[in-house]
């Protein structure tokens, strides 16, 4: 229910209600009850008393002017007064506050901006290690896996490679194999770092599938090495073959791996470097 106009709406009810919250009630009452006392005394003087000069009437008159306008007239404007510098120290307060938030925010926001940062910077350290790893495993397999220069044997048909470096090679392609699963899992925890998320994940996945064709060929292959070294023909093993081939444009190691390496480095990189993607909305 609206509560009526009047009283409650006019510039004495504020004024009341301004002291009233600053000093109570009981002070209050006690400043209208000499006032009151006051006025009534001064017309009581006039009415029943002559204030001729010197008198003692216009003693007690004059006294009890001082009490109105010291005594109550100068509280209330002393009680305004500090209502007022209370009122001012409030919206101080209230404006420190708000810096302070917006400092604290500014500094979290910092914070997390260089979490966002140094994690993306763990991403390109951990891809770049398993690129130039796999790499590296390849350039040992194509060097200490044959008994001539792999460039002329490759494509020959019944070219044997040797199990001490085959086995060597697979350790090394499992793990980085493993540490890709460990990567994709630990991206889609941390998803909303990333405005190209779905591309990143799209190619680590590419790349994950690649390295465990290898596996899943070691797995279904290695009983096959016989001979004293053990070795087997290389026409077993069509994904080690193709890998340790030249990475020409169809090449699966091309495909399937560089490429998509070069993709993620280059999404990350730009998110680091906050550099805009035109084509931060291809898959």
């Amino acid at each position: 229910m609206p509560e009526p106009k009047g009283i409650k709406h006019s510039k004495l009810y504020k004024v009341y209600s301004r002291l009233t919250n600053y000093t109570g009630k009981s002070i209050v009452i006690l400043l209208i009850s000499l006032f009151i006392a006051s006025i009534a005394g001064l017309l009581i003087l006039k009415v029943f008393f002559t204030l001729g000069k010197d008198t003692f009437e216009r003693e007690i008159g004059i006294a009890l002017l001082q009490l109105i306008t010291v005594g109550v007239i100068g509280t209330i404007l002393s009680m305004l007064l500090a209502s007022y510098n209370l009122k001012q120290e409030e919206v101080r307060n209230e404006a420190r506050e708000k810096d302070q938030k917006f400092l604290r925010d500014q500094e979290l926001t910092r914070i997390a901006d260089e979490n966002k940062n140094q994690y993306r910077k763990d991403i390109l350290k951990k891809l770049n290690e398993i690129y130039t790893g796999t790499k590296g495993a390849r350039r040992m397999l194509r060097a200490k896996g044959f008994k001539a220069d792999y460039k002329k044997v490759i494509k020959t048909a019944g070219t044997t490679i040797d199990l001490k470096h085959y086995d060597d090679f697979l350790e090394r392609i499992n793990g980085f194999e493993l540490g890709l699963d460990i990567f994709s899992k630990e991206l889609d925890t941390n998803k909303n770092i990333f405005s190209r998320y779905k591309c990143i994940d799209d190619n680590i996945e590419k790349m994950k599938e690649y390295l465990y064709g290898f596996v899943e060929e070691y797995e279904n292959n290695r009983w096959r090495f016989t001979g004293e070294p053990p070795s087997v023909a290389l026409d077993y093993l069509p994904v080690v073959s193709e890998m340790l081939a030249h990475a020409d444009k169809d090449n699966l190691f091309k495909t399937r791996f560089i490429t998509p390496y070069k993709t993620v480095f280059t999404a990350v990189r730009n998110e680091l470097l906050n550099i805009a993607d035109d084509n931060q909305n291809t898959p």
